[in-house]
């Protein structure tokens, strides 16, 4: 039992751990600034006819190369939601372990009947009212689809 322990946190291993961490920094750094200037590159040649402000608003698709976009209102979808009116209506606090279960559930409609509605209509990103805009002249805004979004709920 002498040694078995230590073997594993010599200060060889200590030092190969550590390079390796600044390694994946290393990558991450390349990364984010090779990103950036392709994504403005992509907008600039026209590589698809739309671009998205905000990734974090959309809910369905890839951000990066949009093609056929459509617009929705998340709050209005969500008031239909019979979990998310529970929660307001009983008031559950956020840091209640109800207010996520029931939370979780109501994310889980929200995204099947985006999802079925995308799918229906070809849609390739799927994202909140506003943050898709056309890239080109010419092109149309995208289309709301949140009363398709609500036919689609369970």
């Amino acid at each position: 039992m002498s040694g078995s322990s230590d073997t594993f946190w010599t200060p060889s291993r200590k030092r190969w751990i550590g390079g390796g961490g600044a390694l994946v920094a290393a990558g991450l750094i390349a990364f984010l600034i090779w990103h950036e200037p392709a994504k403005e590159e992509a907008r600039s040649r026209g590589f698809g006819s739309y671009f998205c402000d905000s990734p974090k608003r959309v809910y369905y698709g890839r951000p990066d190369f949009v093609r056929k976009p459509c617009a929705v209102s998340a709050d209005r979808i969500y008031e239909r939601i019979p979990e998310y009116q529970r929660i307001k209506r009983e008031g559950i606090p956020h840091d209640h372990p109800r207010y996520h279960l029931l939370m979780q559930k109501a994310t889980q409609r929200f995204s099947a009947a985006v999802r079925a509605m995308a799918g229906k209509h070809g849609h390739d990103v799927v994202a909140e009212i506003g943050t898709c805009r056309a890239n080109k002249p010419g092109v149309p805004e995208p289309p709301d689809r949140t009363n398709e979004v609500l036919a689609e709920l369970p």
